[in-house]
């Protein structure tokens, strides 16, 4: 059974290169462009990990977080995505479980995966 994996960004380099990137992994990936679209996703379906980013165009990545929770959301594991370096320190006061700095190189996603 293969990992499924859900994008929340609205960024199309993100998503090509985490698409790329999921899929080296093994994984199976939906995508959304905002938060709302990305709840509704969760919704319908379960995933093992959801990449969010921290500024969407319609609420910030800690708000669509708390929305999936609010919803009993199966979700997996929850990885905030910024370009902001300070929100490092911050992600788990945030309630996500993984940080990754943009843009995300293929260095760090493989260290990343190792971890999980």
């Amino acid at each position: 059974m293969s990992k499924k994996a859900l994008i929340i960004d609205d960024d199309e380099m993100t998503l090509m290169c985490l698409k790329n990137l999921l899929k080296q992994e093994g994984y199976e990936f939906d995508s959304a462009e905002n938060g709302n679209e990305g709840i509704e996703k969760l919704k319908a379906s379960s995933f093992d990990l959801v990449f969010i980013d921290f500024n969407l165009p319609d609420m910030g990545g800690d708000a669509v977080l708390s929305k999936i929770k609010e919803n009993g959301s199966n979700y997996g594991k929850s990885v905030l995505m910024s370009g902001d370096e300070n929100l490092k320190g911050e992600f788990e006061k945030k309630g996500f479980m993984f940080f990754l700095h943009k843009p995300i190189k293929k260095s760090q996603f493989k260290e990343f995966v190792s971890k999980l």
